[in-house]
């Protein structure tokens, strides 16, 4: 089984927005809570969801 493989981005190399396909340079946030912060991830062009965290502050 091989393991996985790791390999640094090149200076002019991006992501891509699974949704609207752009480049994605800046990724938007917004976090809520105290004891548990929960944070939303969304790409500014279609303002998609990419990603949801939460974590425990104490």
């Amino acid at each position: 089984m091989k393991k996985m493989q790791f390999e640094q981005a090149k200076e002019d190399e991006w992501p891509q927005c699974p949704y609207c396909h752009k480049e994605i340079r800046q990724i938007k946030f917004k976090t809520r809570g105290f004891f548990t912060s929960t944070a939303a991830y969304w790409c500014p062009h279609c303002k998609a969801i990419l990603g949801l965290s939460s974590t425990f502050n104490g």
